[in-house]
């Protein structure tokens, strides 16, 4: 097994990258040697980190914010070509936008698609995948788009995306209809609490 190395500044996917990876090291999956670390602007760039990356085999890194330019990026960049690490930095609305190295167009699209889609189930199939493309076993579950948007309710069996079925059997028609957007990676990741609590108050809530 490659060691696979994701880095981040993103709070949310950095925490559920973390625990797709350790689920996957705790079923054998990934290698022991794979890590998920934790970025901030203000990251110092030291032989912690050079450690880290010296034996890696693929990096996968998440940025968001200030651009590509702080200290630690202008340690790492030359360090990681230097060292001819596979690498994919998805920089989305900094000047950089993405940064890649040594990962076919193919193999590229596949993580996105895991990245973007999000879920624990893409995430751990993003894991797999950029492990894949070392070992050569990249036969791993296609990506899964899920829902993009839908209707929210904590009591549905399924997920509702016809507005009509929805009200029929949640909503009543003597009372108005107020419907609220929420963040769809607040339902990806089941954090609905104050959306579950507006609708015990007898609103209908969109996503």
């Amino acid at each position: 097994m490659s060691k696979v190395v994701f880095l981040s500044n993103v709070d949310r996917r950095f925490a559920m990258m973390q625990v797709a990876l350790q689920q996957l090291q705790q079923e054998n999956l990934l290698s022991n040697d794979s890590v998920c670390a934790k970025l901030s602007d203000n990251t110092v760039w030291n032989d912690e980190w050079q450690k880290l990356l010296e034996d890696a085999d693929i990096l996968l890194l998440k940025w968001m914010g200030a651009g590509l330019d702080t200290p630690f990026f202008k340690k790492l960049l030359p360090f990681i070509k230097k060292h001819q690490l596979r690498y994919y930095i998805d920089a989305a609305g900094t000047e950089e936008e993405e940064l890649v190295s040594g990962i076919e167009k193919n193999d590229l699209e596949k993580l996105k698609a895991y990245a973007l889609y999000s879920g624990m189930k893409n995430y751990r199939n993003l894991f797999l995948y950029a492990n894949g493309i070392l070992t050569g076993k990249t036969d791993i579950e296609l990506p899964d788009p899920m829902y993009w948007s839908a209707i929210y309710h904590p009591k549905a069996k399924t997920v509702y995306t016809d507005l009509a079925a929805y009200k029929k059997d949640f909503c009543d028609a003597a009372k108005p209809t107020i419907g609220i957007l929420f963040y769809r990676d607040e339902w990806v990741w089941g954090d609905l609490a104050y959306q579950t609590a507006l609708i015990e108050e007898k609103c209908c809530l969109r996503i």
